[in-house]
């Protein structure tokens, strides 16, 4: 064990209590900072479009010219721009926050009731 780790199993209930409570106002503070910086990012994404960068996107998307554009549109419009261009790190992106990301989790049968047997065999390849 490092130094400043303690066994939990030695402890008395008080150094227990005392320890759970650091851990427990520890976790307040990160998840308020994690709220903060959400919040925040919210913000920017809905804050009016910068003149300058809305006028590159325009040119790059005309259809856009009449519409009031936020920097979270500008973000995703750029993006656009770039999957297009053959990006295919931009392209996830834009498919990701269109809702459409191909799940992470593969289905797989139970096999609770079935007997598997798996034989490994050795290579009789010679060098």
């Amino acid at each position: 064990m490092g130094k400043n780790l303690k066994n939990l199993k030695t402890l008395s209930p008080k150094e227990a209590r005392e320890l759970g409570s650091k851990g427990g106002k520890a976790s307040v503070k990160a998840r308020a900072k994690k709220r903060k910086l959400k919040e925040i990012a919210q913000m920017f994404l809905n804050c009016k479009a910068p003149e300058k960068q809305k006028k590159k996107i325009i040119k790059k998307f005309p259809e856009l010219k009449d519409m009031d554009l936020t920097a979270g549109d500008l973000a995703i419009y750029e993006q656009l721009a770039k999957a297009v261009k053959g990006d295919s790190k931009a392209f996830e992106v834009v498919r990701d926050t269109a809702g459409e990301k191909p799940s992470d989790k593969i289905d797989l049968p139970s096999f609770d009731s079935h007997d598997i047997n798996i034989t490994f065999t050795r290579s009789k390849n010679k060098k």
